[in-house]
């Protein structure tokens, strides 16, 4: 019986908005900064929001931890450096792009990132939708209403739910 109450409670975290953005963004940021140790604390050096800051990192560590500055420090000037990681063939540093570009909240990433997705990747549609909800725009509830009749059940439902939240 606890066992059953225990997958009820995970199913309520897994349909939690907040839970999918942290699963598929946020929390890929947070864990690898715990593998390199202190996260970047805003320093006079790094505080400067206009810094050029170089994503070709040699490796997928470090791209998440610029990411997470950018994110954390509201760096505006780098959101079409951020949008560019979205053709990246990596899931984590695609999910940590989005999940950049949600703290960022230029409604104008939306676009980008539906640019990003293929239309008939179901599951990466169902990832993102919680992002461009809470992202907003006339192109997020375009996006939203459209998706309001699309062929798959579980993409109707999340459009309805994401939709009836606003």
């Amino acid at each position: 019986m606890n066992q059953r109450r225990r997958l009820n409670d995970l199913s309520f975290l897994v349909n939690n908005r907040f839970f999918q953005l942290c699963v598929f963004g946020l929390m890929v940021i947070n864990c690898t900064t715990h593998e390199l140790g202190t996260p970047i604390e805003p320093t006079s050096e790094n505080e400067n929001t206009n810094e050029n800051i170089n994503f070709d990192a040699t490796n997928e560590i470090e791209t998440i931890e610029l990411l997470r500055r950018v994110g954390d420090q509201q760096i505006l000037a780098q959101r079409e450096a951020v949008e560019a990681l979205l053709t990246s063939e990596n899931t984590k540093i695609f999910f940590a792009a989005v999940g950049t570009l949600v703290q960022l909240g230029d409604t104008r990433s939306v676009v980008a990132i539906l640019s990003a997705i293929n239309p008939r990747n179901h599951q990466k549609i169902l990832d993102v939708m919680p992002a461009i909800a809470d992202l907003g725009g006339e192109e997020a509830n375009i996006f939203l209403q459209t998706m309001q009749s699309h062929d798959n059940a579980r993409i109707r439902a999340r459009a309805y739910a994401l939709s009836s939240e606003k």
